[in-house]
């Protein structure tokens, strides 16, 4: 009995060393964001995290205000961060300028996003090249989807449309050729050619 007590003890201890060790939260903080000041709130212009979480979770809030646009390069080319979560104050996902190398989630390896629910605006080149990415569901609030914005998302297979779509940028889903029927004619019947 003795020595299972004691097993209990170093397991418990290796698992709190482990939680402290590596943290326990995916909720990035203020400090690992670059952001500057915009009329709705913040915009998130760099994350500049250590590269410790995998799964992140956007907050909110930084120093108070309500993050309401993520940047056009704030995630580009992330190697590490394989899912995030956009928290509901987030309206836009801005554009990313024509001619650049920009996009606000180019290049990354993400596999899972969950959309803000109030998101109104894809901007162009947001998830370009998001090769892992495999299923999308783009909320009911989002009315626009700009150039380029999923293209060459190769293993791109599920996408939920919103119904409030007005308009799908040219080439948007340029490049997924492994879309699944359903969503392939649910894109063509908002007007979008591929």
């Amino acid at each position: 009995m003795k020595n299972m007590f004691k097993l209990f003890g170093i397991v418990t201890i290796l698992i709190v060393s482990i939680f402290v060790t590596f943290g326990c939260s995916n909720v990035a903080s203020a400090s690992d964001f670059q952001f500057e000041v915009v009329s709705s709130g913040l915009k998130i212009t760099n994350y500049t995290g250590d590269g410790l979480i995998n799964n992140l979770i956007i907050p909110k809030k930084i120093n108070g205000m309500p993050v309401t646009i993520i940047g056009n390069a704030a995630f580009i080319n992330n190697k590490k961060i394989v899912s995030v979560t956009i928290p509901d104050t987030v309206i836009e996902i801005e554009d990313g300028p024509w001619n650049t190398s920009t996009g606000a989630f180019r290049d990354s390896s993400l596999s899972s996003i969950k959309l803000s629910k109030n998101l109104k605006k894809i901007g162009s080149l947001s998830f370009y090249n998001c090769n892992n990415l495999t299923s999308i569901i783009i909320p009911n609030s989002v009315t626009v989807i700009g150039p380029q914005a999923f293209q060459g998302c190769s293993n791109l297979v599920d996408v939920k449309l919103s119904k409030s779509i007005t308009e799908i940028g040219m080439w948007a889903f340029g490049l997924c050729k492994n879309l699944n029927e359903e969503s392939y004619r649910a894109i063509q019947a908002l007007g979008y050619e591929f």
